[in-house]
């Protein structure tokens, strides 16, 4: 496995296990405030993003272990991440928050740089 394949890799896992830590650490600590105002869009919207998380670390492992459906899979854990982040990137720009809006642009950025790169490899 060459090094940027398992960068790859890494990047799905810590971010997958990212996404899911968080939200159980702001449930857990009650700090949903939305989930008075709006119950069902946050917690669709939680679960989203579970879900997200969980096929990034999926994604990686199988990336990892080198299985054939792994680079398939890749693609839509990171269709999924995007969608994500671009929510995101909108929900921090209503609610300043510049630092959080950069991140998620850079985010954004290394994903797109990830899967190009793959389209390019698989052509």
């Amino acid at each position: 496995m060459d090094r940027q394949h398992r960068i790859k890799a890494l990047f799905c896992i810590l971010v997958g296990i990212s996404m899911v830590a968080l939200w159980t650490m702001l449930l857990v600590t009650n700090l949903v405030p939305e989930l008075i105002p709006t119950p069902y869009t946050t917690i669709t919207h939680i679960s989203a993003e579970t879900l997200t998380g969980i096929c990034l670390i999926i994604s990686g492992i199988g990336l990892l272990r080198g299985s054939a459906w792994a680079n398939r899979f890749f693609l839509f854990a990171s269709g999924l991440l995007t969608y994500a982040a671009v929510q995101a990137t909108g929900y921090y720009i209503d609610h300043p928050a510049p630092v959080f809006v950069i991140l998620f642009v850079i985010l954004v950025v290394i994903v797109a740089v990830f899967v190009i790169n793959q389209l390019r490899t698989e052509n």
